[in-house]
């Protein structure tokens, strides 16, 4: 799993993350008529009160930050969908608990408009008097916008899916509901080619299994035209949706039902009213193995790119996965990249020269990926050639939902702006994040790190313990037991690359990266 140097990717091509702490996340980009990018998420102001705003984050090509800024009040917003405006702006949406008109903590839709350099022009929160959170958002060619996600406060049933238009000031010009009486989520929304609207999610109420895909067509009033339902006895995600050239759709998300592993992504082709034309699993084959697809492009040969998540071994470890499919959905590459335990991507988008570009998070904050059109990097030792095992699959579909109209309330906010310090660490340097000498909890100490030939573990106790050390694929590859005292590992016929060294003692189990240079 560990790559070897055997491909060279181009000059512009970079691992990097952002932010200020550990717990900071990115779920949405958008290219930029600069040729940059934008990426909203959020950040997490001091680990012990937990605080979160919604952070955007401006980069040129290269992945160097423009600015950052970051938008909220005193509880917690987050940001979940950000699109370049014709003004040159950016609209974001998502969700906040300091504003809005449900009971404190509950969140509301928050939507932001910014200029060109991210102040803000307005910001809005809509809601009712329970759960309302919105995570997409599309440009309408009328100039407005259009809103989806979920809402406990309207609807049919327990949590339904919401389409919410606005004009260019955020003003509501309709809101509607459609689900089932169980738990409806929208996850993405497009306008189509005929003026309307696509929704991909999932639902809950009815279907093949416990939870189905969801694909709901509207016209340009959000009234329906017809709906769907893709999956099988157990439960599938349907998180994005593109209309594509044929005009057809492609979905993508997860599914148990099918597939090799314990969950798989699941990619969709239907015809323009939702027929299917065929269905994918692609993912590793074991049970323990969990992979979904996150979000999906049609590319300009015609196939798809597809990134998501992939767990590497027993401990749920994720890795970020981005797989290329041809136009029927074939594999015809996959690849894996990680920085750090638990690594994993929200959104890609294919630059004009092919390229790809991912964003999402990993343990040193917001994960940003950009790769040449083949899925390399300059980072030969945080990318690895991933297995994506296709099958087709008998998925079974349905049909059905209760359309209402949703009364959202509509309230300006006080948001307040801060400019906080991006920290950009260019993540191909394989050492960051890694200390020369560990020392766990006054009680263990391990050097050097990275290593060469031999490392030293350091025990100052007596009891029990547990030294393991495991590949990328969850695999031990070295093992002692004793009882305290120091413990020197020879690591010299080891591969170069990232390992994952576990120290069990007494209750309690530590693990650390360890670098094999």
């Amino acid at each position: 799993m560990v790559a070897l140097p055997c491909c060279v990717a181009s000059q512009n091509t970079f691992q990097k993350a952002y932010g200020l702490t550990a717990v900071d996340y990115g779920y949405s980009l958008d290219a930029t008529t600069d040729s940059g990018y934008v990426i909203t998420g959020y950040i997490t102001y001091g680990l012990n009160e937990g605080k979160m705003d919604i952070y955007l984050i401006k980069l040129d090509r290269y992945g160097d930050t423009i600015w950052a800024k970051s938008f909220g009040g005193n509880e917690n917003e987050q940001g979940y969908s950000v699109k370049q405006t014709p003004d040159g702006g950016f609209i974001v949406v998502g969700s906040t608990t300091s504003f809005g008109l449900a009971n404190p903590g509950t969140p509301d839709i928050y939507v932001i408009k910014t200029d060109s350099i991210g102040d803000t022009l307005w910001t809005k929160a809509y809601g009712g008097n329970d759960f309302d959170e919105a995570y997409d958002v599309w440009l309408v060619s009328d100039g407005g916008y259009i809103i989806t996600g979920q809402t406990k406060s309207f609807g049919a049933g327990f949590q339904d899916i919401f389409l919410l238009k606005i004009d260019n000031i955020g003003n509501i010009v309709w809101s509607k509901t459609i689900g089932s009486t169980g738990a409806d989520v929208g996850y993405a929304i497009r306008q189509t080619q005929d003026g309307g609207f696509v929704v991909s999610g999932i639902v809950g109420g009815f279907g093949a299994g416990n939870l189905d895909v969801y694909l709901v067509k509207t016209d340009s009033l959000g009234d329906t035209l017809w709906t769907k339902t893709y999956g099988g006895g157990g439960n599938e995600w349907g998180y994005d949706v593109q209309q594509t050239s044929d005009s057809g759709f492609i979905i993508v998300g997860a599914t148990n039902s099918f597939g090799s592993g314990g969950e798989d992504v699941y990619l969709i082709k239907t015809d323009d009213i939702g027929n299917v034309i065929w269905t994918k699993t692609y993912g590793q084959i074991l049970d323990i193995n969990q992979d979904g697809g996150r979000s999906v492009k049609q590319t300009n040969d015609g196939g798809f790119i597809i990134t998501g998540y992939t767990t590497v071994n027993q401990f749920a470890w994720e890795d970020v996965y981005l797989v290329k499919t041809d136009d029927i959905g074939n594999v015809i590459w996959s690849k894996g990249y990680n920085v750090s335990f638990d690594n994993s991507t929200y959104q890609v988008l294919e630059t004009p020269e092919k390229d790809y570009v991912l964003v999402g998070y990993s343990e040193l904050g917001i994960y940003v990926v950009k790769t040449d059109s083949s899925g390399n990097t300059n980072c030969v030792n945080n990318q690895y050639e991933a297995p994506a095992f296709s099958s087709s699959t008998a998925t079974l579909t349905g049909s059905g939902g209760v359309v209402d109209t949703a009364i959202f309330v509509q309230n300006s906010t006080a948001t307040l702006v801060r400019n906080p310090i991006n920290v950009i660490e260019d993540v191909c340097d394989t050492t960051i994040g890694i200390k020369e000498q560990l020392t766990i909890n006054n009680e263990i100490t391990v050097y050097p790190n990275p290593v060469r030939d031999e490392f030293a573990v350091e025990l100052d106790f007596k009891g029990k313990v547990n030294i393991e050390l495991y590949d990328m694929m969850g695999q031990v590859v070295l093992r002692e037991k004793g009882k305290g005292g120091k413990y020197t590992i020879n690591a010299g016929n080891l591969r170069a690359g990232v390992y994952f060294l576990q120290v069990s003692w007494y209750n309690r189990v530590t693990r650390e990266k360890i670098v094999k240079q």
